[in-house]
């Protein structure tokens, strides 16, 4: 059988296209099979072609994205696209718009989303035991606030035995 396209070289690869909703099968010759891939390459470089093809992607995409056309900020009507785009938020309630897709984006980057700061290697451990004091001096109070005298008289003996260690420590 003939090529379909050309008709005059004898069709030897079958392609099969899917043309509005239909499958077609045509026969087409070495020659023209390669002109119709360097036509579609060409057509595939164009931004617009990049552009249709994505959105349909989204649209056929079983994930809902309907936040990517509704959600924006109540008060500066920025978008997240827009933080990603700008990197930096429009206004403080953005950060309340925002908030569950910063966190996982914190997440990601950093592995939490709370600031743990930097300690210098050789003061860690006093900064630890003094974190420690600051926890017991806050149980003390409480212990005192409810009138557990008897808890509260322990926590000042370990408060007093951990700040003269540290004390010898540091010197």
């Amino acid at each position: 059988m003939n090529c379909q396209k050309c008709g005059i070289k004898k069709g030897q690869i079958q392609v099969t296209r899917l043309i509005e909703g239909t499958l077609k099968e045509i026969l087409l010759c070495d020659e023209c099979l390669r002109e119709e891939m360097q036509a579609q390459n060409e057509s595939l470089q164009t931004p617009n072609y990049m552009l249709t093809a994505i959105l349909d992607a989204v649209s056929q995409s079983a994930i809902p994205v309907n936040w990517i056309r509704t959600t924006s900020c109540s008060k500066c009507g920025m978008t997240f696209g827009m933080y990603r785009e700008i990197g930096k938020m429009g206004c403080s309630m953005c950060y309340q718009t925002f908030s569950d897709r910063l966190e996982r984006m914190l997440n990601n980057w950093h592995g939490h989303s709370t600031h743990v700061g930097k300690h210098p290697n050789k003061g860690i451990l006093d900064l630890e035991e003094k974190e420690e004091i600051q926890k017991m001096h806050r149980a003390l109070n409480e212990a005192v606030h409810i009138e557990a005298f008897e808890e509260a008289a322990r926590l000042r003996d370990l408060i007093m035995a951990l700040e003269k260690q540290v004390d010898a420590d540091g010197k």
